[in-house]
């Protein structure tokens, strides 16, 4: 099977496939809207900045592209920053639009003394919402992922938030999802057997 992975200019596209590749599909880069209705499950992988994620979506002809796969119901993957694209706008360096496929913004990790940001290493997912008849499903709540992050969701629907993650006294957005759309703030790719059971039911879905 032919996974599309969205290429928005930085980040861990080539590691996503890599993943994708472990789980037995075969992950197409794609750099041009055009291309993007040819498949039947998209991957947004990323990391950087918000406001350059969303210019270069825009400059490649994907924003309709990826409605239009979304509204036809099927299966849409972001990671990292990819899942904070899926959201309406972000406040990170100004305010910017983002896709809005989820109502609700971007916002940065509240600061603590003590806190370290950016938010790096291993750390517990906790579930908000059953997981079983999500990508999640084969996961137990309090299972370790890998993230590096600065800001994470604020779905304005708090149904829509699928697990959360403790850090410095607060409780953040871990993944976020809504019908055929997933937004995880870890890495899959690198989180182990974990992760890429993450990626095969997404697959499979």
């Amino acid at each position: 099977m032919q996974i599309g992975v969205i290429h928005q200019g930085a980040g861990n596209i080539h590691s996503v496939c890599r993943g994708l590749k472990a789980v037995g599909c075969e992950p197409v880069i794609l750099t041009n809207g055009a291309d993007l209705l040819r498949f039947d499950r998209l991957v947004l992988p990323g990391v950087g900045s918000f406001a350059t994620g969303m210019r270069v979506l825009e400059n490649q002809g994907m924003i309709e592209p990826i409605h239009t796969h979304v509204e036809a119901g099927r299966p849409f993957l972001g990671i990292c920053l990819g899942a904070q694209l899926i959201m309406e706008n972000s406040n990170e360096f100004g305010s910017h639009d983002g896709l809005g496929l989820i109502p609700g913004g971007v916002e940065y990790i509240p600061k603590a003394p003590g806190v370290r940001v950016p938010h790096v290493g291993w750390a517990p997912v906790l579930a908000d919402r059953d997981w079983g008849c999500t990508w999640l499903k084969d996961q137990n709540p309090g299972s370790h992922f890998y993230f590096t992050h600065s800001l994470v969701c604020a779905p304005a629907d708090e149904t829509h938030v699928l697990a959360s993650v403790e850090y410095g006294g607060n409780r953040l957005v871990a993944a976020v999802h809504k019908d055929n759309i997933l937004g995880i703030q870890f890495h899959p790719e690198v989180s182990t057997r974990r992760g890429l059971s993450i990626l095969k039911n997404f697959v499979d879905a």
